[in-house]
């Protein structure tokens, strides 16, 4: 907190990543621009003495949805998620620049190195085999998807919530270019668990005045199942100690899509909420 002042963030990190940081700050102004609900930023620079670049970002009070959820009533929790689905949209309006490659195909290429590394890492995932058919009968509905403006992270953790209420939204370190489908997918996998009236809201809230159109079902299973194979390359390269949390996961999607065979997850549930947007 400034001397005088409302509260800033200051986030520090070693210069080699300056150029990416860059980035994410260009990010941020536009995002703010477009009056997104996030941190502003402030000022971008280098501390030479201690080989550190720096972001200052104005502060959003509040505390993550995960921990702040549990405490709300289901209404509560559902509008909070309308609120983020809503923020989302926004973010989805910035077009990639014109040398960022199709979508599809950076994605295929990701896909095909965390399978390869998937089947060395010692733990597996039930019935993979399924999964795997469903993903390589389904890599078709990529083909074509827009590049826009992903904040490829956008899950419970970066929610903020204050006074039961939606805040804002943080962490945009990770923001990429590609089918904006694909920032729904931590959906079954990180913030179901924690509230459900929260995930129907994020959805609704994006499609609003619409329910989701079929293909947009087929989109996030695919990538959902995509990412249950890297969530277990991750887990067991920088958090072992956690696979048995994430495998639990793992298994709640699997029984909500039924081994996908179905695409519209168990949770999803159009009139959770009668009131409207």
């Amino acid at each position: 907190m400034t001397k005088e002042g409302p509260k800033l963030l200051l986030k520090t990190f070693d210069n080699q990543h300056m150029e990416q940081k860059h980035q994410e700050y260009e990010i941020l102004v536009k995002m703010k621009q477009n009056h997104l609900p996030c941190s502003k930023p402030l000022q971008i620079g280098t501390i030479e003495r201690y080989k550190l670049g720096y972001i200052l970002l104005s502060f959003i009070d509040g505390k993550d949805a995960r921990s702040q959820l549990p405490h709300c009533k289901q209404e509560e929790q559902y509008f909070i998620g309308v609120e983020a689905g809503q923020s989302l949209r926004l973010i989805h309006q910035h077009q990639a620049p014109s040398h960022i490659k199709p979508w599809s195909d950076r994605k295929q290429s990701q896909y095909k190195h965390t399978i390869q590394t998937y089947k060395q890492c010692g733990v597996t995932i039930n019935h993979d085999f399924k999964i795997m058919y469903f993903i390589e009968e389904h890599m078709h509905v990529m083909q074509g998807r827009p590049n826009q403006c992903q904040h490829n992270d956008f899950h419970i953790d970066n929610i903020i919530v204050k006074n039961k209420a939606f805040a804002g939204i943080i962490d945009f370190h990770g923001f990429n270019w590609g089918d904006p489908m694909h920032d729904f997918h931590p959906l079954g996998l990180l913030s179901r668990e924690i509230s459900i009236p929260y995930c129907i809201g994020q959805i609704k809230g994006y499609f609003h005045p619409h329910e989701p159109p079929p293909s947009f079902w087929k989109q996030y299973s695919l990538y959902l199942a995509m990412y249950l194979f890297y969530s277990v390359v991750w887990i067991t390269h920088f958090k072992g100690g956690e696979s048995k949390q994430m495998m639990d996961r793992i298994n709640t999607v699997l029984e909500d899509h039924h081994y996908f065979d179905k695409t519209k997850p168990a949770w999803y549930k159009g009139d959770v909420i009668s009131h409207n947007i």
